[in-house]
């Protein structure tokens, strides 16, 4: 079992990658960092301004588009806004799998589709298909 890993920082812009593959990220750019455990993706909150968000969090090198070093992005579910500059966590719940990379984006965006319900479903999420 995986211990729980906690990210505290600032939601900075990123390469805005995630949202060409229909899955928007919150990058956070780490001030401090709990836990640690295996590059990948995990099911978790997204705690911003007292509300916690369900979301999906990628941590890695993104192999499949490769640049830009190592980063925390949390796809969050359901969620539709400006967050660049503000001061958010992101808690992790459960590992879904390890960082891999995919023969193309396509690839990778139906794996992320995967991931997602997976995240929904160890989450106690009932999302519709399609809602973020």
């Amino acid at each position: 079992m995986i211990a729980a890993i906690r990210i505290e920082g600032i939601v900075a812009r990123g390469r805005q990658l995630g949202r060409t593959l229909g899955f928007p990220t919150a990058n956070l750019r780490p001030e401090r960092v709990e836990g640690e455990g295996p590059d990948g993706v995990y099911a978790g909150w997204f705690l911003l301004d007292g509300a916690r968000l369900p979301c999906m969090l990628n941590i890695g090198s993104h192999p499949t588009l490769p640049g830009g070093g190592r980063s925390f992005e949390a796809h969050i579910f359901h969620f539709d806004g400006d967050l660049y500059g503000r001061r958010a966590a992101v808690e992790t719940v459960e590992y879904i799998r390890p960082e891999i990379r995919f023969p193309s984006p396509e690839a990778l965006a139906a794996q992320l589709g995967k991931d997602r319900e997976r995240c929904l479903a160890l989450l106690h999420m009932d999302i519709p298909p399609g809602i973020g």
